[in-house]
């Protein structure tokens, strides 16, 4: 769509436009991945999976931004774990 930024994976197959997953062999456009990315970059993580934030709120209703990892073949998102305070890497609870 105009105005979205395109990341393309590190084999070529495959770009993220905005949040919509594009073969770029095939033509095939899909899966979209959660309509909450707050950036429209997205890091590759390897040909099949991106990492990028999305909005969420915490229990005060207060913005925060989450980091998630997405399979770009299924389109299925997971909240990435982050170093807690003590460096545990943890999910957050939202």
């Amino acid at each position: 769509s105009a105005g979205s930024e395109l990341t393309v994976s590190p084999d070529g197959r495959r770009a993220v436009v905005g949040s919509t997953v594009v073969d770029l062999v095939t033509g095939r456009v899909g899966p979209k991945l959660t309509d909450r990315l707050a950036s429209p970059f997205a890091q590759w993580e390897d040909p099949t999976h991106v990492l990028t934030h999305v909005l969420g709120n915490d229990a005060q209703g207060a913005v925060i931004s989450i980091w998630v990892r997405c399979d770009v073949t299924s389109g299925a998102c997971e909240q990435a774990p982050i170093p807690t305070s003590n460096g545990t890497p943890a999910v957050m609870d939202w």
